[in-house]
């Protein structure tokens, strides 16, 4: 039997005021389903390309695992509330994948969807909302490391070009 699961990654993104300093950006990654070794590995595959980017255009990058309460009904609210910010602006990453029972690991096969959404800390707008659909498939389980790196790295690149814009924007 498949069961569809769903996963949930706060990215909190925070900004000196100073241009002479390089942005300090704190990865917060919290999740409502169960943890498994194999879930782990995959999701940091994608928060490593993630941080891989936005190290590589200047930022500082930190990451942190936070513990949020497993039945939590709005689990967004919940960790604004939580954590008190003091951030421009932050991302949720929401994803969705299958597991088999019977299937031994999670691989890049397992993603269905990563959807995402800018939010702006000052003002709680949505600056961006965006889902990407996982619809190729590896023949090579072999792969999946590499596949699952540069799906992260595809995304943070997303992710930080409406960073750019937005602060471009308010200038």
């Amino acid at each position: 039997m498949k069961i569809v699961k769903k996963l949930f990654i706060l990215v909190l993104l925070g900004f000196c005021s100073s241009a002479i300093f390089a942005k300090t950006i704190s990865l917060l990654s919290c999740q409502k389903t169960e943890n498994t070794n194999t879930i782990i590995n995959v999701i940091n595959n994608v928060e490593t390309g993630v941080m891989d980017v936005l190290f590589n255009s200047g930022h500082i990058v930190t990451s942190e695992k936070p513990i949020i309460e497993k039945n939590s009904k709005d689990i967004y609210d919940k960790i604004l509330n939580t954590y008190k910010f003091e951030t421009s602006v932050q991302y949720l990453i929401y994803i969705e994948y299958t597991f088999d029972d019977d299937q031994e690991a999670f691989s890049y096969n397992n993603l269905i969807n990563i959807n995402w959404t800018l939010v702006r800390v000052s003002d709680k707008n949505i600056v961006a909302k965006k889902t990407k659909k996982i619809t190729n498939k590896l023949k090579d389980i072999n792969e999946n490391k590499e596949t699952c790196q540069n799906l992260g790295k595809q995304v943070a690149l997303e992710i930080n070009n409406v960073i750019m814009n937005d602060i471009n924007r308010e200038g």
